[in-house]
């Protein structure tokens, strides 16, 4: 019995050096040294992604009315219904998409390095320096966002609990940086538990939704389906209904992004060529489901819109407690609800930190960011980018203290998300699709030496283990495109007319600043340093 214990044992550490190895050899052929530690299997991973979309949870608080009322207001409960349905769709083409690319490279630079490998030469540096900077601003502005959803949703359960609560911007700016500590310390003192608890944390995920969905249909009065599924709202001024539901888009584009988050991982993560991909695809697939099937459960269970729209904890931001206070009948019913997505929130948050400074640091890693030398330096104890880290909760810090000010302005960084990262998705999913149209990626023969450099500038193309093969494969690419331009299009609305200094999408003049800043940037330094990612192996030796 020992011998035989003894032998399964050599046997699986051979196995785990042969995976180690593979990894290595992988990152290699993409011109990296492997200097991250690899401790992400496929359930911490897909723990890790689907934390990010939280997207039953988002349901709740950004497509069921909030602060801004964006979505109730602009589609009501058919408009939101079809647009969730239509931003599935599209965000499943777009990941579907992104993962060829993460087999192909599984690189913690994502974006700007598949931009880099798939660009025309001439157009290659600029193309892939600009998708890097739109990657890293999304990534920055969704951490902010995360701790503020956060922090602003506990202070709406302490409305809804406490009626005497009179609610104030600072407290939930103060609440914030205590979700930002907390990201804090996982990401850096507590860092070995981060892959332990993504398990745990995907099962509050799943049990949470039906603690939630079970009370929501079996206590709740119902709404007709008639009252549900064709009714539309258009509460925003606009000249048609249609219009008004294309605004209410938004916030569903926003319930599927930053999935890409494992990419950006890729480096932490053992056989990331098929792993990411994997992950990725389920994690989308189980979040798309458990979002819908909770949107039909709440607009259900909707009740007058006119009275919800003007329920006391709008005034924090998330009115759909009021929803789950009156489906089930019990205030401590609804906040011990609201305290679930609080929790699966917050550990989004821990996670977002997490992949935005794995992002930051490669791009300084391809000395394009100013400072890179010192984002670049790993911590010598932990092998972790701890000043990465560290930049972006100060970041997101700052970011919160407009919330003193302006909830409305705040709400605007929901929109940078989505523009920061669709416009990087466009541009790696555009040269995705215009490869694969010339026939310039081959598929890995037998007689290929897994030494051979590939997928990086000037060197042959070479589709990964996982990849959606023939026509099915072009038109799920094309697709995408065209579901990233929409999304763009419709992220530079305001939500309502008249337009006036309180309502107006500040999306465009966020965007365009940073734009302005990276060419600037690029003009003075940044095209004498950056040339693209750097080969950090001599292949000639």
């Amino acid at each position: 019995m020992a011998l035989k214990s003894a032998t399964y044992e050599l046997g699986e550490r051979k196995d785990r050096d042969i995976q180690q190895e593979r990894d290595r050899t992988e990152l290699m052929r993409l011109g990296k040294v492997p200097v991250l530690k690899r401790s992400y299997g496929f359930m911490s991973i897909l723990g890790f992604t689907t934390t990010i979309l939280v997207t039953w949870e988002g349901v709740l608080m950004l497509v069921l009315p909030g602060g801004n009322q964006l979505t109730l207001s602009s589609g009501g409960p058919g408009g939101m219904i079809y647009m969730y349905l239509f931003a599935w769709i599209g965000a499943w083409c777009t990941f579907a998409s992104l993962c060829e690319l993460a087999s192909m490279a599984p690189i913690s630079a994502g974006q700007y390095f598949w931009v880099s490998m798939l660009a025309p030469p001439s157009a290659q540096r600029f193309l892939s320096y600009m998708t890097g900077w739109m990657t890293v601003l999304g990534w920055q502005a969704l951490v902010a966002s995360t701790a503020y959803i956060s922090g602003t949703l506990i202070q709406a359960v302490v409305v809804l609990t406490i009626p005497s609560y009179e609610p104030h911007n600072w407290h939930g700016t103060l609440i914030v940086f205590a979700v930002l500590c907390w990201g804090m310390l996982i990401n850096t003192s507590a860092r070995k538990l981060l892959p332990v608890l993504e398990g745990p944390i995907l099962c509050v995920h799943i049990l949470g939704f039906f603690g939630v969905l079970v009370p929501l249909v079996v206590l709740s009065s119902h709404r007709a389906s008639s009252d549900v599924w064709g009714a539309f709202e258009n509460a925003g001024g606009w000249p048609t209904e249609g219009l008004s539901t294309m605004i209410g888009l938004l916030m569903s584009i926003f319930l599927f992004t930053g999935v890409d988050g494992a990419i950006h991982m890729s480096e932490e993560i053992k056989n990331a060529s098929v792993v990411v991909p994997r992950s990725i695809m389920t994690s989308m697939a189980l979040n798309g489901a458990l979002g819908f099937a909770i949107l039909l459960a709440a607009v259900y269970a909707l009740g007058n819109i006119d009275d919800v729209l003007g329920s006391p904890t709008g005034l924090a931001g998330y009115s759909f407690l009021d929803i789950l206070s009156t489906g089930v009948g019990s205030v401590g019913g609804a906040a011990a609800m609201g305290a679930v997505i609080i929790f699966m929130q917050i550990f989004g948050n821990v996670a977002d930190m997490a992949a935005a400074s794995r992002m930051l640091w490669a791009f300084s890693r391809d000395k394009a960011v100013p400072g890179w030398s010192f984002f670049v330096q790993l911590d010598k104890r932990t092998s972790l980018p701890i000043r990465c880290i560290i930049f972006s909760i100060i970041v997101s810090a700052l970011l919160s203290l407009i919330n003193i000010g302006s909830s409305t302005a705040f709400n605007d960084v929901v929109a940078l998300v989505t523009s920061g990262y669709y416009t990087s998705y466009l541009m790696a999913t555009a040269l995705l699709l215009y490869r694969r149209l010339t026939g310039s990626i081959n598929v890995r023969g037998p007689n290929d030496s897994p030494e051979e450099p590939v997928n990086n500038v000037g060197r042959r193309l070479v589709w990964g283990p996982w990849r959606i093969p023939g026509a099915l494969g072009v038109v799920i690419n094309a697709f995408s495109c065209i579901y990233l331009i929409v999304a763009l299009f419709w992220s530079f609305w305001p939500s309502e007319l008249p337009v006036t200094a309180e309502n107006m999408n500040y999306n465009v003049l966020l965007i365009g600043t940073v734009v302005l800043v990276a060419v600037v940037y690029y003009l003075i330094r940044g095209r004498k340093e950056y040339t693209g990612p750097v080969v950090e192996i001599n292949y000639s030796s």
